[in-house]
């Protein structure tokens, strides 16, 4: 589960600025398009998934954010798939990159 690898960078990542002197105080917000992935990290039931479990104490203690936001406006799509020139063009504008 692409959320559960997220939380372990972001962990990780926390951690290692930590260590170089900054000091990290809001929650690091990883966005899904999965409604299960958010839910994973907001519902108390218990789960039968050792991951599910560690991305909700990532989430409890503050460390993690995860934000629902469409397909249609995923931006790292372009990194994980094929992408059409108008789509590749639509996430580019997303994560902020300009051609040249």
């Amino acid at each position: 589960m692409a959320l559960s690898e997220a939380a372990k960078e972001t962990v990780y990542l926390r951690r290692f600025l930590k260590e170089l002197g900054y000091n990290i105080e809001n929650p690091t917000t990883i966005y899904c398009d999965s409604q299960g992935g958010q839910k994973i990290t907001k519902l108390q039931r218990t789960q039968r998934f050792i991951r599910h479990h560690f991305v909700r104490e990532v989430y409890e203690r503050g460390e993690l954010d995860v934000q629902c936001i469409p397909a249609s406006e995923m931006g790292a799509d372009m990194l994980t798939k094929p992408l059409t020139h108008v789509k590749h063009q639509n996430c580019c504008t997303i994560i902020g990159l300009n051609t040249v």
